[in-house]
């Protein structure tokens, strides 16, 4: 490879048997890789070749809509959220797609009852994909009264009364008493 070289980027390498390597630095975003061949003695350009290479930062999704946890009477949420990368995106939620609008998607999902795991998996234009997941219940039955204590016309001296009973739901029970959220009964 005497009388030979190769530049990088401006950068001279080395060539050791016909083959040059070299790691090259990008930026985020549109980059340049231009390779020449040149002769060492007279400095002669012979060849150039010139590549387009595009670097991407990793991408991400969040999900801002339904918040995690959300216990809801209605069949039908919004799901929303932003999305951080190199686009354009698409984005499934639960399977069904999302209308995305530059870093941001949205979508209704159609719930049954239950506990559901809301999955948003969103994917680049190199084929990269991210996913995020909030909890949501949907609950539309209501809670049902078992037989509670004390009994209709129950007559007392002191100043407070043991409230006891019993009560089912299919997605969780919060009890109440006047207003206040009653502790659950210690078992014995």
């Amino acid at each position: 490879d005497v009388g030979r070289g190769v530049r990088v980027n401006g950068a001279v390498v080395d060539v050791l048997n016909g083959v040059f390597g070299v790691n090259a630095v990008l930026a985020v975003g549109f980059n340049r890789i231009l390779v020449e061949l040149y002769d060492v003695v007279s400095g002669v350009v012979a060849a150039v070749y010139e590549r387009r290479v595009v670097r991407t930062t990793a991408l991400g999704v969040t999900i801002a809509e339904p918040a995690a946890g959300l216990l809801t009477n209605r069949r039908r949420v919004r799901v929303a959220g932003g999305l951080y990368g190199w686009g354009p995106f698409g984005v499934v939620v639960n399977g069904v797609a999302a209308q995305v609008s530059g870093n941001r998607y949205s979508c209704e999902l159609e719930l049954t009852e239950g506990a559901h795991v809301v999955t948003v998996t969103a994917t680049d234009t190199t084929g990269h994909t991210s996913s995020a997941q909030v909890n949501a219940v949907l609950d539309t039955c209501a809670p049902v009264l078992g037989a509670f204590e004390p009994g209709d016309g129950f007559y007392t001296h002191t100043a407070g009364v043991q409230v006891t009973g019993s009560v089912s739901d299919a997605n969780g029970s919060f009890v109440y008493i006047d207003g206040a959220p009653a502790l659950p009964a210690q078992a014995v």
